[in-house]
């Protein structure tokens, strides 16, 4: 469960689910008749991968019409977060030259990454060029944002490919001479 499970239930009764906890339980439960109800919680896992989570028969009991005859389960996938890295090329030139800053962005899971995007600030002294010329070999719907001669660039609404990568490409220059360290932002996912 989350650090706020916030189990909650149509069936009436009392939910229990322990913030952080790894069960979630229903007493005093009513079922209407004909009908359904459902139980909810919220959960999380820090660990990428696939969960079964199964309801065995007879683990569910009632007070009148018996216990579950059948098992009933769901697969939850994780998926490990994207991959990012940078690059100038060149990532060496004179005053007022241009460099094209590459960002890529890898999807190490079985399934596209959807709703990728980031906002990447460079250090002062870095800026787009006048023609910043960005773009993207992200697919989806993306949206990149690098304001010709301004400080930063940004993905959003970008899908990544399963077990595969894309890029993200922007002109920089500097007026000034020295080091340049640019780090991206958090990159989120829908």
């Amino acid at each position: 469960n989350t650090a706020s499970a916030s189990g909650a239930t149509t069936c009436g009764g009392v939910v229990t689910a322990a913030n952080n906890g790894t069960s979630v339980a229903l007493s005093g439960g009513t079922v209407p008749a004909s009908g359904s109800c459902t139980v909810t919680v919220n959960t999380t896992s820090a660990t990428p991968g696939t969960y079964n989570n199964t309801i065995a028969a007879g683990a569910l009991t009632t007070a009148n019409a018996g216990d579950n005859a059948a098992s009933a389960g769901a697969t939850l996938t994780v998926n490990a977060g994207l991959g990012v890295a940078k690059a100038f090329a060149p990532s060496v030139m004179g005053v007022n030259a241009a460099s094209v800053l590459t960002i890529t962005l890898t999807n190490p899971n079985a399934i596209a990454v959807t709703g990728a995007a980031f906002t990447d600030t460079y250090p002062a002294g870095l800026v787009n060029t006048a023609a910043a010329g960005a773009a993207t070999t992200c697919g989806g719907a993306p949206t990149v944002t690098a304001a010709n001669n301004g400080g930063s660039v940004a993905l959003a609404g970008a899908t990544v490919p399963a077990g595969g990568s894309c890029t993200v490409t922007v002109n920089v220059t500097s007026a000034a001479a020295g080091s340049y360290n640019n780090s991206t932002g958090a990159v989120s996912t829908a």
